[in-house]
């Protein structure tokens, strides 16, 4: 399997015809990830280990955290439309940059609790303002690339963001969670100097009101059932950075394997996400979202069958962690493309910003909801025990129950015949 496409090999080829300002722009988005999976990966197991939290609390700020980034990308969007790209983008990093000296100095929960929510929101403002940048970009500055190229190069970079942060993010967790934190301000205040010199503003579109097309996106009955049921999907994939350090505890594995595992699924991501999603795009959208949640749903109960049972010995207690990711993020990549394209469907490709930007925020309202119920649960789940299953089964039946509702609601939409053709859905780049 290629570690890339042919597509992707022949942009990278080309990225020296790039104009200053994109070769930034790129440059800044694998930034833009290292300094994320630098830190937040390791929140978890700070507020657990180091201020002694709750599995409950610990729930609520990750799902706080993911709801001020996924539940207002829309309000970056419209922001960005209506008075222009480079004031909200500088003005998003520099609220990130207040978050991570919010998480690394404050010594309080609140203070922390209110890092944690800058470091979201930040994003929801700049990465929204990257996109609309990216996108604009005149042929002269674009070199070779067509647009549909440039933003595959923009996914990939932002793909190995992703793989580096992690990795040393693991390397420097051992000195402490307050210097990753400060080295994460450190990266993004390198990426306000390179953008508020080198970035253009971008064309202000004075755009509408953040409520125009609110009332059509509401009264559409079948788009709220999908995001309703289908939210999951995001629920599962934040779930994975409460669970992981619960599950490092109960096997007494050290907490910096944590940044080695994120890495490994980012290669994963990287070797497999091309080949999953074009076989998904070969099914059946009703086929393609069962299969998804369903296996989901099947890594979860595969956690619930270890946590009952005694660690493996040495580096094997890993092994239930490895399969659970591995099932879990196939079924995340077969799901994924799917979701988005019925979702433009059901808006019958009118209003998707506003459709996409209420679906971001059902699922990151959903992750905080269930954060906080599953974290209660996720306290007996730190040491082996007979109720140490508990939260991985409520997590399976969720994502069980969220296969069928999406089946249904994918079989409705084809028997009804909402939409022509739809234009295929981008893949997943998780602006963090």
């Amino acid at each position: 399997m290629n570690l890339i496409g042919k597509s992707q090999v022949s942009a990278i080829r080309r990225f020296g015809s790039l104009g200053l300002e994109a070769k930034l722009l790129l440059s800044t988005q694998l930034l833009f990830n290292v300094g994320f999976y630098l830190v937040v990966p390791f929140l978890a197991a700070y507020m657990t280990e180091d201020l002694a939290l709750g599995g409950a609390l610990v729930g609520f700020i990750i799902g706080l955290r993911t709801f001020s980034q996924q539940g207002m990308f829309f309000v970056g969007g419209a922001l960005a439309d209506r008075f222009g790209i480079k004031p909200v983008l500088l003005t998003g990093i520099v609220i990130r940059i207040l978050g991570f000296l919010a998480t690394g100095l404050m010594t309080s929960v609140a203070g922390f609790m209110l890092g944690v929510v800058l470091i979201g929101f930040g994003a929801a403002l700049f990465s929204p303002a990257v996109e609309s940048r990216l996108a604009q970009l005149e042929r002269a500055e674009r070199g070779d690339l067509s647009r549909p190229e440039l933003f595959s190069l923009d996914t990939l970079f932002l793909n190995i963001g992703s793989l580096l942060g992690p990795v040393l993010g693991a390397l420097l967790i051992p000195f402490g969670f307050r210097l990753v934190s400060l080295l994460g301000a450190g990266i993004f205040g390198c990426i306000f100097l390179g953008h508020a010199f080198l970035v253009r503003g971008g064309e202000v579109k004075r755009a509408e009101s953040l409520t125009a097309g609110m009332s059509s996106v509401v009264r559409n009955r079948m788009f709220i059932a999908f995001a309703l049921t289908s939210c999951m999907g995001q629920v599962a994939y934040h779930m994975q950075y409460q669970a992981i350090p619960v599950e490092l505890q109960r096997t007494g594995l050290p907490e910096l394997v944590m940044g080695w595992i994120f890495a490994g699924i980012s290669v994963y991501f990287v070797t497999a996400q091309m080949s999953i999603n074009a076989w998904a795009e070969r099914r059946p959208v009703r086929e393609a979202l069962a299969v998804g949640f369903g296996v989901q749903a099947i890594g979860f109960v595969i956690m619930a069958v270890a946590a009952v049972c005694p660690p493996l010995p040495g580096a094997w207690a890993l092994l239930p962690i490895a399969v659970w990711l591995l099932i879990m993020h196939f079924g995340q990549m077969v799901s994924y493309p799917s979701s988005k394209d019925l979702v433009g469907i059901i808006a019958g490709e009118k209003n998707l910003g506003t459709y996409f930007g209420v679906y971001n925020s059902f699922g990151g309202f959903a992750v905080m909801v269930v954060s906080i119920g599953v974290g209660r649960v996720f306290d007996f789940a730190t040491v082996t025990n007979p109720w140490a299953f508990l939260p991985w089964a409520c997590l399976a039946a969720l994502l069980a129950a969220a296969a069928m509702g999406v089946a249904r609601v994918a079989g409705a939409v084809e028997s009804r015949r909402v939409a022509g053709p739809a234009p295929k859905a981008r893949r997943e780049s998780a602006h963090l």
